[in-house]
């Protein structure tokens, strides 16, 4: 999304190519507007049996769907910890990092117009009893990762290839 007015003085952003592009900027104090990719952490789970965790959307877009656990990084975070929290609160697992994955660009399709970015991590789950939906997942379960349903978005059906790629499945 644009921004219309300076973050740092108020005044109304004017455009200017800079850096290689054209670009917002406030001709009062020189700020400059960027439009960055968002941060996304996502979790792949696998159990004992082979079996990927997903959790199915309950929130736009593609409610409904499948998808791995995952949502946009906070602040105040480094990926490995938005990762472990996406899965507590879309699960309700808590878990270990055991290894980065992949990381893959993606069109956002909750921002149209806004690209996303998502590093992937294996995490290792030692107690699956907690296994509930929550936060804005409706919900939870384990598939067989040679059977699963068609996922939301094509990063994620991507990141498995990746995953799967690795454990030579």
């Amino acid at each position: 999304m644009q921004a219309l007015y300076c973050l740092q003085c108020g005044t109304s952003l004017s455009q200017k190519f800079l850096h290689g592009r054209t670009r917002r900027y406030c001709p009062h104090c020189g700020w400059i507007h960027y439009i960055n990719p968002l941060p996304v952490a996502l979790a792949v789970v696998m159990n004992s049996d082979n079996e990927i965790l997903l959790v199915k959307r309950g929130e736009a877009p593609k409610v409904g769907k499948w998808c791995f656990p995952c949502g946009y990084m906070e602040g105040d975070e480094f990926p490995e910890t938005a990762a472990l929290r996406e899965l507590k609160e879309e699960t309700g697992l808590c878990g270990t990092i055991n290894r980065f994955l992949t990381v893959i660009g993606s069109h956002s399709e909750l921002t149209p117009g806004q690209n996303v970015v998502i590093q992937a991590y294996y995490i290792t789950v030692n107690d699956f009893s907690l296994l509930k939906a929550g936060d804005d997942a409706q919900d939870a379960a384990f598939f067989p990762i040679t059977d699963y349903p068609a996922l939301a978005f094509e990063a994620h059906t991507e990141i498995l290839r990746t995953f799967k790629k690795i454990l030579q499945i």
